[in-house]
């Protein structure tokens, strides 16, 4: 790790505030903490859609009406951006067996 201290740049371009963020120290990242019904919370272009899940608890994965899936499917939100939040559910929910 080389970064000294905290470095920020704003991107204009595309919808949105979009931030390029380096911090000190942070050499990897987890999601050990955090709990895998919450990692949905962290993705923004989410909270539109959250609302037309069949159910309130819905991990939008494995369940056939979900909003976000949906949204994935009609490409308002980038299937890239879904295929990691699939990715962090997958390492949080593996993290938790150990």
């Amino acid at each position: 790790q080389t970064t000294s201290l905290a470095l920020g740049a704003r991107y204009p371009e595309g919808e949105g505030r979009n931030f390029l963020i380096d911090l000190p120290g942070l050499q990897r990242f987890s999601v050990s903490d955090i709990a895998a019904s919450d990692l949905s919370f962290g993705f923004a272009e989410f909270e539109d859609y959250r609302s037309t899940c069949q159910f309130s608890d819905c991990q939008h994965i494995k369940e056939e009406i979900c909003g976000i899936k949906m949204a994935v499917k009609a490409r308002h939100i980038a299937e890239s951006r879904y295929t990691s939040y699939v990715k962090l559910v997958e390492e949080a929910l593996r993290v938790k067996h150990y």
